[in-house]
């Protein structure tokens, strides 16, 4: 969540204007300009020091790990209340343990007939 300070900021420091001129041609912008605005500012020490999203990036690697029941440890033990990556048709034991965990059915796994409409038959 932004504070209206900082949105009042974004909108009348002058220094912004050439960043926010470049990346008016940004492919996704929305991605990290939010993120770097607020890390090079004033406001950064207003910065929760977890977000509860658990997201392990490996070193010099542009996606997420897959994570899977190798991680079981990790996961339990992490704070977070959210987590990324999961693949039900990589690791399915995984998502089963995490929906015991919290006290809900396992999603199930689709085919990928399933997720195009195409019929198995």
């Amino acid at each position: 969540m932004v504070t209206r300070r900082f949105c009042s900021w974004i909108m009348t420091d002058a220094r912004l204007e050439p960043l926010l001129s470049a990346l008016r041609f940004a492919e996704h912008p929305n991605e990290f300009l939010m993120q770097y605005l607020v890390m090079q500012s004033e406001f950064r020490d207003t910065v929760a020091p977890h977000y509860l999203r658990e997201i392990v990036w490996p070193p010099r690697h542009p996606h997420p790990e897959l994570l899977t029941i190798r991680r079981k440890d990790h996961l339990i033990n992490s704070p977070a209340h959210f987590a990324r990556k999961f693949d039900a048709s990589v690791d399915e034991e995984v998502l089963h343990m995490l929906a015991a965990r919290v006290g809900v059915a396992p999603p199930r796994a689709t085919s990928v007939q399933e997720r195009s409409g195409a019929s198995a038959l």
